[in-house]
């Protein structure tokens, strides 16, 4: 993919410590899940980009891992919702009666 970059310095943020002077147009590989960032490099994004390999890494482990459910039930409060038309003991299944 070719992306122009305009007067100035740029970080590739996907490679930090690739810095490139534009104005120029430069060719990068871009798998589907590099979308190309560059900032510039005194910019406070800059710095709180952090590493995004190490970020994406993290995620793909992530997705990877299976959740175990019986833990996230157990971790999780039960809510009961109640139907308007129902008694709140549940004993009864007829709807109540509205006040004209």
């Amino acid at each position: 993919m070719s992306v122009y970059l305009p007067e100035g310095d740029w970080l590739d943020v996907w490679n930090p410590t690739r810095l490139v002077s534009g104005p120029i147009t430069v060719t990068i590989d871009c798998p589907m899940y590099k979308i190309p960032i560059f900032i510039r490099p005194r910019a406070a994004t800059a710095r709180a980009m952090g590493d995004l390999n190490a970020l994406w890494d993290d995620s793909l482990k992530r997705a990877r891992a299976k959740p175990d459910l019986a833990a996230l039930a157990a971790a999780t409060t039960r809510t009961c919702l109640i139907n308007p038309n129902q008694s709140r003991d549940h004993e009864s299944t007829k709807p109540r009666k509205r006040k004209p």
